[in-house]
């Protein structure tokens, strides 16, 4: 959702100059693309520079945009108390120069994976011959922008799946790595198919390789285990259950009526007075837990649990004393 929005206010504000409606449209997609996420404020300096600094295309763009940021406003304070906090909280401790390398060697070794390692070729387009066209510049300065944002921020290398945050790049980069490989002077056929051939043959090689590692068919049964477990725990736990979670407390709070605990949130020291309040309310005490968390959890929680089943990837445990 974020890519799509946007590449709309990018589309748009390229546009800009061919009529007011464009500028309007952009004012329009920029507001939905901060609502999807807030980062995307970033579209406003890029966006500014393809609208030019002209008082009509300017009010144009505010025209689209205001409603959006008025309403996002009034959502923050009515939530989080206040128009410019959301929800992701304090973010501020989250961004540091010290995270940079890290984050850079993350995104250098996931960028080619997920993309395959052609893309590369874009790291090569500013120095080749031939000028830069206003567009062009455009969009390299939201990639950097995106690119560079995200680079100091925590959560960026923390694990491959968090280069989501820089997807509304990818799009853009694919197309400088194709006005890169077109730039390369090839002088006959023989050579472009046997160049051809190489690419294309390291490029399914490395491919199969990276959905090996990743194993995205087992995605599905990750995901049917939230539906799956929360169901299984409606029709065979009791109605006054206390369940102790952490990766599965969304779907339980959405689909179950069960008392959650957190198990990660709560302070070691107040577990077993937690505990005693429990068994004062004669409620059973269960855990569903993912097999990364278990060891973990059952450990913080301490005394003794039965594992009851296996539901997907989710295992449920009861304790017994």
């Amino acid at each position: 959702l974020a890519l799509g929005w946007s590449l709309a206010v990018l589309y748009a504000a390229l546009r800009s100059r061919e009529g007011a409606g464009w500028c309007l449209a952009c004012g329009i997609a920029l507001s939905m693309a901060v609502l999807v996420r807030p980062t995307n404020a970033l579209l406003f300096i890029p966006v500014v520079l393809a609208v030019g600094f002209r008082p009509l295309s300017l009010l144009q763009l505010a025209a689209g945009g205001i409603p959006g940021a008025i309403f996002l406003g009034f959502y923050n304070h009515h939530v989080y108390g206040a128009i410019l906090t959301t929800g992701y909280g304090d973010v501020g401790t989250s961004f540091s120069t010290g995270f940079l390398r890290h984050n850079l060697g993350h995104l250098s070794h996931w960028i080619p994976g997920l993309l395959s390692a052609l893309v590369c070729a874009a790291l090569a387009l500013p120095f080749l011959p031939g000028k830069w066209s206003r567009d062009a510049r455009i969009l390299g300065l939201w990639t950097f922008l995106l690119i560079g944002f995200y680079s100091f921020y925590f959560h960026t290398g923390e694990s491959w799946w968090y280069v989501r945050f820089i997807l509304p790049a990818f799009p853009l980069l694919i197309l400088a790595a194709l006005a890169a490989w077109r730039k390369i002077p090839l002088h006959s056929p023989a050579t472009q198919a046997g160049l051809l051939t190489v690419i294309l043959v390291g490029t399914i090689a490395w491919e199969l390789k990276v959905n090996r590692d990743l194993n995205p068919v087992f995605v599905a049964d990750q995901e049917k285990t939230y539906g799956q477990s929360a169901e299984w725990a409606r029709q065979n736990l009791p109605p006054n259950s206390a369940i102790f979670c952490m990766q599965v407390s969304g779907a339980f709070y959405f689909y179950t009526d069960f008392l959650l605990v957190r198990w990660e949130q709560i302070e070691p020291g107040y577990i077993p007075p937690l505990l005693t309040v429990l068994r004062d309310q004669h409620r059973p005490v269960y855990a569903v837990l993912y097999e990364f968390e278990t060891a973990q959890a059952l450990a913080r929680l301490g005394g003794e649990w039965k594992k009851v089943t296996t539901v997907g990837v989710a295992t449920v445990w009861q304790r017994e004393n």
